[in-house]
């Protein structure tokens, strides 16, 4: 009976697999846009990413991952976390959470306080909403808006209110 249960149990554990890094993902909420490093995300989440997809410009997309089965093709746990960091090596936005926890606006990753010119910015009336932003953004992607350059660098795109 004693060999039976050992079995069991050995059986179930075998059947357990585990891929990725576990980590923590509260530590978000001490990320400071514009000014946590790659290093720093490492310690926060209390592991290293699983990959880090590196552009030519320097920015890079890290990807912390750890997926868990039990009992092989039945149950599974999924947790994903993708950063994207600036050519700097800073933290710039979560580009996409999966099985975390929701997080309250006041646990949210920090919004560092930039008086840049390429800030995002903007302006809402009853009519429209007036964003100064880096990227110039065209009809073809947002068809209701009305866009003008300026300085080559940033656009000021404006949204109608529809009420």
């Amino acid at each position: 009976m004693k060999l039976l249960a050992i079995a069991s149990v050995l059986s179930l554990v075998a059947a357990c697999t585990s891929t990725g890094n576990s980590f923590n993902a509260s530590g978000l909420s001490q990320f400071v846009q514009g000014q946590t490093t790659l290093d720093e995300a490492v310690v926060l989440l209390g592991a290293d990413p699983v990959n880090t997809y590196r552009q030519l410009d320097g920015s890079a997309t890290s990807i912390w991952s750890h997926k868990n089965s039990v009992m092989t093709d039945a149950i599974y746990i999924n947790q994903e976390l993708w950063l994207a960091f600036g050519p700097d090596g800073r933290f710039q936005r979560v580009v996409k959470r999966h099985n975390l926890a929701p997080m309250s606006p006041a646990k949210q990753p920090k919004e560092a306080v930039s008086s840049s010119a390429s800030a995002q910015q903007a302006v809402v009336t009853e009519t429209s909403i007036t964003v100064v932003t880096p990227v110039v953004i065209t009809p073809e992607i947002v068809p209701t808006a009305s866009a003008s350059a300026v300085d080559g660098k940033q656009a000021i795109v404006s949204y109608p209110i529809n009420k």
